[in-house]
């Protein structure tokens, strides 16, 4: 398993002020696996951009981009507010659009220059809003 972390380890440092980042490297390696932390904010451009290309830099290639990242405002529409809304729309949405178009703009490099390329991109979704009891 090689992965790199991104996004979460920002929000996660800022919460609870830990060297999140080796933490998680630690958890992966000891499952054996290779890891990297990156903090960079998937919803800017430059961001996702920044994540794609450490991913190659540390690992050689690129195979696999899964979209995990997800935030939970505990609202209804009734009291949600539009910053609130934003920030949800962000990250679920032009994070996903970010991540994924600097990812084909890599593969696409590679295809061009007559590399093979065997790629993949997993989007995942929550049911959490699903639940009635989600939002409050």
């Amino acid at each position: 398993m090689t992965r790199v972390v991104a996004d979460l380890v920002e929000h996660l440092r800022s919460r609870i002020g830990q060297d999140v980042d080796s933490k998680f490297d630690d958890e992966i390696r000891r499952m054996g696996g290779e890891a990297t932390a990156n903090g960079d904010d998937i919803s800017e451009w430059s961001g996702a951009e920044r994540v794609i290309k450490s991913a190659v830099e540390t690992f050689g290639e690129l195979h696999v981009v899964v979209n995990n990242a997800g935030i939970l405002r505990d609202r209804m529409l009734v009291n949600m507010t539009p910053d609130e809304w934003d920030a949800v729309i962000k990250v679920h949405l032009r994070g996903t659009f970010c991540m994924n178009q600097q990812a084909a703009v890599h593969w696409r490099e590679l295809s061009k220059a007559g590399l093979p390329v065997d790629a993949r991109i997993i989007n995942t979704t929550s049911p959490t809003g699903l639940r009635p009891d989600s939002a409050s």
